[in-house]
């Protein structure tokens, strides 16, 4: 994991990378550093769906959801991205994994081999196929979206794994040079090692069985008010 890494930071590395002055003072380097720090989080944003999309297992984290008896839905965290998987835990700390279903796909309402709803990712909720016959908790894995970076003590989501933060790096480096027109091949080779790094992770950690299904949604980020 990277260890509570600041935009700070990582910015200084980008301009570093760049051969280039870090910013610190006036009102036009502030404006200056509002923008690149815009490309920082771009980065960051490619970073995370290129590691959810060959490796998502390492930036998957859990939480718990509380359900009460008639429940036809629940509201996910503001900051997921995708839903890896989602169980029902009873007392004993048994789960069962429930099924996903669309609108129109809904046959049984029922997970395989349980009497528990199916699930579906709609907007800000997870709705079931049918109303829930009593209290329980789920366990949802689930992948979470990026932390817009706004100040410079911002810091981003400490469970990327330590060095593939070097992508959101060359990538502020890769502008910072096109901006100069100067040589940005260098910072986009970095790029292409750390993406190699993530796949590679991947097929290491490949094994026989399925990968999990996944439920997605769409998550649009504001930017900052100049």
């Amino acid at each position: 994991m990277v260890p509570q890494m600041s935009a700070e930071n990582l910015l200084g590395m980008a301009f570093a990378q760049a051969d280039l002055p870090f910013p610190v003072t006036g009102a036009t380097d502030w404006a200056e550093l509002q923008e690149v720090m815009n490309q920082l989080n771009f980065g960051v944003a490619e970073l995370m769906a290129h590691i959810a999309a060959h490796a998502p297992d390492a930036i998957t984290t859990r939480t718990d959801l509380t359900i009460a008896a008639g429940d036809e839905f629940v509201m996910i965290p503001d900051d997921l991205l995708t839903v890896r998987a989602i169980h029902r835990v009873d007392s004993g700390g048994q789960r069962a994994r429930l099924d996903q279903f669309t609108p129109d796909s809904l046959e049984t309402g029922r997970s395989t081999g349980t009497d528990y709803p199916m699930f579906s990712l709609q907007g800000n909720r997870i709705w079931f196929s049918q109303p829930w016959a009593a209290a329980g908790t789920l366990e949802l894995w689930y992948v979470r979206s990026p932390a817009w970076l706004v100040a410079l003590s911002d810091r981003i989501r400490p469970e990327i794994p330590f060095g593939w933060e070097r992508y959101a790096v060359a990538y502020v480096a890769a502008y910072l040079l096109d901006k100069e027109e100067s040589d940005s091949k260098p910072p986009r080779m970095v790029m292409a090692q750390v993406l190699a790094e993530i796949q590679d992770h991947a097929s290491r950690r490949a094994g026989p069985r399925c990968a999990p299904r996944e439920a997605r949604r769409t998550v649009v980020e504001r930017l900052p008010d100049p």
